[in-house]
C-alpha cells in the first residue's frame, strides 16, 4: 500500500527505523534516515549491491530501468516463468531452457545494457514485466524509470510473479 500511494499524512519518509545504523558497507548510506533500514535489508538479502567502482549506493540518484528490473529479479532469485529448475545464465553459459538466449538483443539498443543487468533484463522480459517501444524497438535500459513504469513493473511483479507463491 505505502509503496504506490505514499503515507496518509503526505510524508515521504518512514517514521520507523530512524535510529537504524548503516550495516551495508556502502559509504554514502546515512545512519538513521528514512531509507537506512530499507537499504540495510536489501543489501542483506542480495537485492542490491551498490556501485562496485565506488562502493556507494547513491541514494538520491534516479533509478535506471535496468537497475529496477534487476532488483525485482534478484528478489525472485531470477526464477524463470516455468519454474525454478531452469537455468538462465546469460552470455557466459549455454541457456538450458526453451527460451531464446539474450532476449534484450531483440531491441536496437539492447547491447547498450550493462553486462551485470542482462540477467535481470532477460528475467523481466520473459516475465513480461518490461518491454521496449514497439515502434522504435528501443528498450532504453539506462533511462531513468518513470514513476508510471516503476508502478506498472511492480504491479505486474506483485500479481504475476509473487502470485505464484500465494
Amino acid at each position: 500500500y505505502r509503496i504506490l500511494t505514499g503515507y496518509p499524512d503526505g510524508k515521504t519518509t518512514n517514521p520507523e527505523n530512524y535510529d537504524g545504523k548503516n550495516t551495508t558497507g556502502l559509504s554514502d548510506v546515512e545512519t538513521g534516515v528514512y531509507y537506512t533500514a530499507a537499504v540495510n535489508y536489501m543489501v542483506e538479502k542480495g537485492y542490491i549491491t551498490g556501485y562496485a567502482d565506488s562502493k556507494t549506493f547513491e541514494p538520491y540518484k534516479k533509478v535506471e530501468r535496468q537497475e529496477f528490473i534487476t532488483i525485482l529479479g534478484r528478489s525472485d532469485r531470477f526464477v524463470p516463468p516455468n519454474g525454478p529448475n531452469m537455468d538462465i545464465e546469460i552470455g557466459e553459459a549455454a541457456v538450458q531452457t526453451t527460451w531464446a538466449p539474450d532476449p534484450w538483443l531483440r531491441y536496437n539498443d539492447g547491447d547498450t545494457s550493462a553486462v551485470w543487468a542482462r540477467k535481470g533484463l532477460s528475467w523481466g522480459i520473459y516475465h513480461q514485466l518490461m518491454a521496449g517501444d514497439r515502434d522504435t524497438l528501443m528498450l532504453r535500459p539506462a533511462d531513468a524509470a518513470t514513476r508510471a513504469e516503476a508502478a506498472k513493473m511492480f504491479l505486474l511483479y506483485s500479481t504475476t510473479v509473487l502470485g505464484r507463491y500465494a
